[in-house]
């Protein structure tokens, strides 16, 4: 039975059917909208076209640096960067799942958003790598964040 045949079933054995009323086709669930005792529009759930993914997903970080590499908004490519950094500078696995990356990516929006003008440049991109390296030579951060190099860029 094709979804058509369905709705039109629905509507004949449901004679009490008034006009703007809704009701969820029997087939699939959706939504219908009665205009006239004869007449259905289905109207589909809104998306925005993106799925979002389940936040127990298991997402390694591996596959976050190659989403969030490719990703056309440049503030999430410096979070990738900077997850990448410290994966390399202390040997860190990073998180095990999609809502733990969101958390990650979400407390390091702000700085990557004020990284922005200077990563856009060669000679800020040197500075940042500089600055870095300094972190890294001094070994009193051990826990660094984003915003350390925002403030650490400042003071150069």
């Amino acid at each position: 039975m094709t979804h058509d045949q369905a709705v039109d079933e629905f509507i004949h054995k449901s004679r009490e059917i008034m006009a703007n009323e809704t009701h969820k086709c029997p087939e699939c669930g959706a939504q219908l909208k009665v205009k006239h005792k004869t007449t259905v529009t289905i109207e589909q759930p809104k998306t925005n076209g993106k799925e979002k993914r389940d936040p127990g997903e298991l997402m390694n970080i591996e596959q976050f640096l190659a989403e969030w590499r490719k990703n056309p908004r440049q503030d999430m490519v410096i979070i990738a960067e900077f997850a990448d950094t410290l994966r390399k500078i202390r040997g860190w696995s990073g998180h095990t799942t999609v809502g733990e990356w969101r958390v990650f990516t979400r407390r390091n929006l702000k700085a990557a958003n004020d990284l922005l003008p200077t990563w856009n440049t060669e000679d800020g991109k040197r500075k940042i790598g500089l600055v870095i390296e300094k972190i890294k030579a001094n070994g009193y951060l051990k826990d660094f964040r984003l915003s350390t190099i925002v403030s650490e860029l400042e003071k150069v």
